[in-house]
């Protein structure tokens, strides 16, 4: 997306080792860079491989800097005017990123490609969260909206409950494509990808669970009108379990502002610095959405 898309900000941009001029006196050395980071990857917006670059190393650095650095970085001005900005690039970033993965994989070696990756790229423990919520609920049927192109939810959850129906959706086709001959190259074909809108999936009413991905929806207000149209069509006993951005997953990631997720966040978030994001369930019927 150029930068004249339609609700950009105008902003001066400093260069990679600069800092706005008015920035907090009060960062730390970490912070500054973080901050830097940030306006050089929306600088960047036009050239996917740069940027990309810009927000590996940024997702590096955060994860070591003080809570009180991540909130001093998020009500910076310089960071305010960019942040709409910085979660699409970031989004758009990651679905490329993913999307090259996946069709180096089909090149390479398509039948051990996704179970390689754990361990060396997507540790299994990063979908524990889901696993606990999935685990006393014993699913016949589970939707992971945003399944993208290299489909780990899927065969996490597939290999935990081999007698549920796992069902992918995303609404892009090209990942769609992507991860469904993964997933048939892998010997994982129960798993079924759908191309379609994550606020209106086909028959959402047969699911016992809904997945979120921490990618579904650009920003917070955008992940307020899916959660929001997923409440209409969905049972309310179907429990959503929701990705959302915590600790210094927040200066690249929308965290869900609705009260009733926020305030359940809160309480189920430890403050471990290392985490990016973390997997709130709730029913469809205790949204106020």
């Amino acid at each position: 997306m150029s930068e004249s898309s339609p609700g950009a900000t105008s902003v001066t941009l400093p260069g990679s080792d600069e800092t706005p001029d008015d920035a907090d006196s009060q960062l730390s050395q970490g912070a500054k860079k973080a901050l830097s980071l940030c306006l050089k990857a929306v600088a960047q917006e036009a050239d996917q491989a740069q940027c990309g670059e810009t927000l590996d190393a940024l997702e590096r650095l955060l994860p070591g800097l003080e809570s009180s650095d991540i909130d001093k970085i998020i009500s910076e001005p310089a960071y305010c005017a960019i942040r709409q900005r910085l979660l699409r690039v970031r989004a758009q970033t990651w679905f490329t990123q993913e999307c090259e993965l996946a069709r180096r994989m089909l090149e390479h070696d398509p039948a051990t490609a996704l179970l390689s990756l754990f361990g060396d790229h997507i540790p299994r423990e990063a979908y524990a969260d889901e696993l606990a919520v999935l685990r006393p609920l014993h699913p016949q049927k589970i939707l992971i909206l945003g399944s993208g192109a290299c489909p780990m939810s899927a065969v996490v959850i597939q290999d935990a409950f081999p007698l549920t129906t796992v069902v992918g959706l995303d609404r892009s086709q090209e990942a769609c494509t992507l991860s469904a001959r993964l997933l048939a190259a892998s010997s994982y074909s129960a798993v079924t990808i759908q191309h379609g809108e994550a606020q209106n999936p086909k028959n959402i009413g047969e699911f016992d669970c809904v997945i979120m991905a921490l990618t579904i929806g650009v920003d917070e207000a955008e992940k307020r009108r899916i959660i929001s149209e997923l409440k209409t069509h969905a049972n309310p006993d179907t429990v959503l379990a929701v990705r959302t951005a915590v600790a210094w997953g927040r200066v690249l990631y929308p965290a869900i502002d609705l009260p009733e997720i926020a305030e359940q966040a809160a309480m189920q978030h430890v403050g471990s610095s290392q985490q990016r994001s973390i997997a709130v369930p709730i029913r469809m019927g205790d949204l106020r959405a």
